[in-house]
């Protein structure tokens, strides 16, 4: 599970949910027999740690395949409470709630809960701070006199917030 700031996405990060598994090459049969038994993936050379990794990123393939496939075979370990966090995530991005402030929190939240002691690339609080505060949205009527020019849309408003406590939140 990862973030990317992206310009593209609705508040500013791109949600990536991912499965992956690495192996050391003279042990990577396992990884393509995962490969040809699920049908999706792909296999590629992972530098960091000169193994190779399977990975899994199509939203599609983990809620239909990888997901269910741990639903029907439970990790037997601590990291089963994370896949529960990881099919939440999965689940959640497959029905668009993570184009919801509420949802995208929802997400970044159970994101961080998995695998505590992980490398990250950006904190909670980067992440969040993308979403508009409560009571920061508001709509006013097209046919409101102001002083700003109109176009066919109607006016735009440029708001901004003051970051109070350092975190926006």
């Amino acid at each position: 599970m990862s973030f990317q700031p992206s310009d593209r996405h609705r508040f500013r990060w791109e949600v990536r949910p991912s499965f992956s598994v690495s192996q050391n090459l003279d042990r990577s049969e396992v990884i393509y027999l995962i490969q040809k038994t699920w049908k999706c993936g792909f296999i590629r050379p992972d530098r960091s740690d000169k193994t190779l990794k399977y990975e899994v990123r199509s939203i599609e393939a983990l809620t239909t395949t990888v997901v269910p496939h741990f639903r029907r075979f439970p990790l037997m370990s601590a990291k089963q409470a994370d896949f529960e966090n990881f099919a939440e995530v999965c689940e959640a991005v497959n029905a668009g709630r993570h184009l919801t402030p509420e949802g995208f929190e929802r997400i970044a939240r159970l994101a961080f809960e998995m695998n505590p002691s992980g490398k990250r690339k950006y904190l909670l609080d980067q992440i969040l701070n993308a979403l508009p505060l409560p009571g920061c949205t508001f709509e006013l009527p097209t046919n409101l006199p102001h002083s700003e020019r109109y176009s066919a849309e109607g006016a735009t408003y440029w708001v901004a917030r003051r970051n109070l406590n350092g975190s926006g939140r």
